[in-house]
């Protein structure tokens, strides 16, 4: 029912890029055959927008075309939110959990860019907060789906890294021990985000959330060796 309503694309190694080689260029500058032209045609969006991520909180909201940046890249922030039809919003990741919410009612949707930095700090709620301010919604009518990124199957960590959720009353629900080594789920501590708001499991897909590091389809900064390639994730209202 959700693709009646979205034009999503979970990019792949196929057509991933390297964002350095096009900070600062203007998507009227690309190549028509370069990923991002590619893309942005194929969800049938008239304008693309993707931000510079810094794997923070802040995020900005597309009332219209006229607001977009003219160059990629170029504007820190790490969710981006609209109600303009054809407006493609982009985020690039290598193990990092790319999250879209939907919202039926307004028709509206957000994407965000959940790294575990940015997610430790509040970027998830923080693009909830900023739907609830600026559009009046009730979080627990969203509709959120999750793409590839890097699992608890592979996602090791130092023990030490058990810190950053200290004062987390489910922080066990987030990990997993295996002969002795750590092992991380950043999905599973987006789903404790989402509870807090309310929101159904039955309004969660995650069927496209493969791991990025043990599935060959998909470029992983842990994987690959801090890879410079992103995979793109594009979302657009139709």
């Amino acid at each position: 029912m959700i693709k009646k309503h979205l034009s999503i694309i979970w990019g792949t190694k196929k057509n991933a890029i390297i964002p350095e080689a096009v900070t600062g260029f203007s998507v009227n500058e690309l190549d028509r055959n370069h990923p991002i032209i590619q893309l942005q045609e194929q969800v049938g969006a008239h304008s693309i927008i993707f931000n510079h991520q810094v794997h923070g909180t802040i995020g900005h909201i597309i009332h219209n075309k006229e607001t977009i940046g003219t160059t990629l890249l170029t504007e820190e922030g790490d969710f981006l939110i609209t109600n303009q039809p054809g407006i493609a919003l982009g985020i690039l990741t290598a193990d990092c959990l790319p999250l879209i919410m939907y919202h039926p009612e307004k028709h509206l949707v957000a994407l965000i860019h959940a790294g575990w930095k940015g997610a430790v700090q509040g970027v998830i709620q923080k693009a909830i907060d900023s739907l609830k301010k600026e559009y009046a919604i009730d979080p627990a009518s969203l509709t959120v789906l999750c793409g590839p990124a890097a699992q608890a199957c592979c996602y090791q960590v130092k023990d030490d890294f058990y810190t950053h959720f200290k004062d987390d009353p489910n922080k066990p629900n987030y990990f997993e021990t295996r002969e002795g080594k750590l092992f991380f789920s950043l999905s599973a501590y987006a789903n404790g985000i989402l509870d807090s708001y309310g929101i159904p499991t039955y309004q969660r897909d995650f069927s496209a959330h493969c791991c990025t590091i043990c599935s060959t389809d998909y470029y992983s900064y842990r994987k690959d060796k801090k890879t410079e390639y992103r995979n793109i994730t594009l979302v657009s209202l139709k």
